[in-house]
């Protein structure tokens, strides 16, 4: 499902600097960046995403939604905080679907609690669905 850098700086509070395009996919990681998608540059303790924008525009991102404006010639959303945004945004394309979505997070178990929730799931199950670890 393609969506648009404004809308994503609309929900996300953030300010679309550059031409509106439209993207399929995000990554936080430029190595793993597919051509077409949004390049979110989150910043850790050791790394600045932002510091990897001419590699996300190498590999062919649609734009990217930074924490910081550059001179790259190249779509971005900027916003006061990268994760809070990414997580705003998703929020948003999440809220599009009524599809259920069942989570398990812990240390230990997950790939029991996995196995017995598609177990019980699938005696009524009408289609296929998605079961990961």
């Amino acid at each position: 499902m393609a969506r648009t850098l404004s809308a994503v700086a609309r929900e996300a509070g953030g300010e679309l600097v550059g031409e509106d395009s439209a993207f399929e996919g995000v990554s936080i990681d430029s190595r793993e960046l597919k051509s077409g998608a949004l390049f979110v540059a989150i910043s850790g303790d050791r790394f600045d995403g932002n510091d990897f924008l001419a590699d996300a525009q190498s590999k062919g991102a649609a734009g990217a939604m930074v924490s910081r404006l550059t001179s790259f010639p190249f779509p971005q959303v900027r916003v006061l905080d990268t994760r809070d945004a990414f997580a705003q945004a998703a929020r948003a394309w999440r809220g599009n679907f009524s599809i259920p979505v069942i989570a398990v997070t812990g240390s230990n178990g997950k790939t029991t609690v996995k196995a017995l929730i598609a177990s019980i799931l699938g005696r009524g199950a009408k289609s296929a669905s998605l079961v990961a670890t």
